[in-house]
């Protein structure tokens, strides 16, 4: 099996990675939400929930806690939300993720509609974002 995640662990397509182990990578996600929206996805191919191994499913519960409290410490969001969908027909893609993200005041703007439109410069401002949040997990 191979769709877009896999081909983002295996560094195939760009990303901008805020945590890393053995078993899931964690980078953020491409229309956030909030500032610093991150998934996080298991290395290998598991469709969802069901196909997790319990280690697996461990650790990815252990990265969402790692990135809740990067994403507290460094924006000062009342709530996280952890948010994962499954289903062929639920999910946008067939493999396992979970969202991690900071909840908005009512009639906040999507984070994603404030980037900005210039490459070069979301790119910047996104790979900025990864790396204060990697920063705050490798100091937990």
């Amino acid at each position: 099996m191979d769709n877009i995640f896999l081909k983002i662990v295996r560094k195939e397509l760009p990303s901008y990675p805020v945590y890393e182990d053995a078993s899931v990578y964690a980078f953020l996600d491409i229309k956030p939400y909030s500032k610093g929206h991150t998934l996080i996805v298991p290395k290998k191919y598991c469709p969802d929930i069901e196909s997790l191994d319990d280690e697996t499913a461990k650790t990815i519960l252990m990265a969402a806690k790692k990135i809740t409290v990067a994403l507290r410490a460094l924006y000062a969001y009342e709530g996280i939300v952890l948010h994962q969908v499954n289903g062929e027909k639920a999910q946008e893609v067939r493999h396992f993720h979970m969202h991690v993200y900071g909840t908005l005041p009512k009639g906040a703007t999507h984070f994603y509609k404030t980037l900005p439109e210039n490459h070069a410069e979301r790119n910047e401002m996104l790979s900025t974002i990864a790396e204060e949040i990697s920063n705050v997990i490798h100091r937990q």
